[in-house]
């Protein structure tokens, strides 16, 4: 999936639990988090599980690079 603004993203799938940890590039932090969502949770919904895993999705601003 792609989400406009994501530079990298890093997602740790469980039983239970999804955790989604994303850093955002150009766009407000709080735009890139609700794109995010909607894609995470519309790929968890495609999955088909009986029971769906709750989600975490951590977006910070990727470091800015000396030199």
């Amino acid at each position: 999936m792609e989400v406009p603004g994501v530079r990298s993203a890093r997602v740790d799938v469980g039983r239970r639990r999804v955790r989604a940890r994303a850093l955002a590039h150009f766009r407000d932090l709080d735009e890139v988090r609700a794109d995010l969502d909607a894609a995470l949770h519309e790929g968890i919904r495609q999955l088909g599980l009986a029971r769906r895993p709750a989600l975490s999705v951590r977006v910070r601003r990727s470091a800015k690079s000396k030199g």
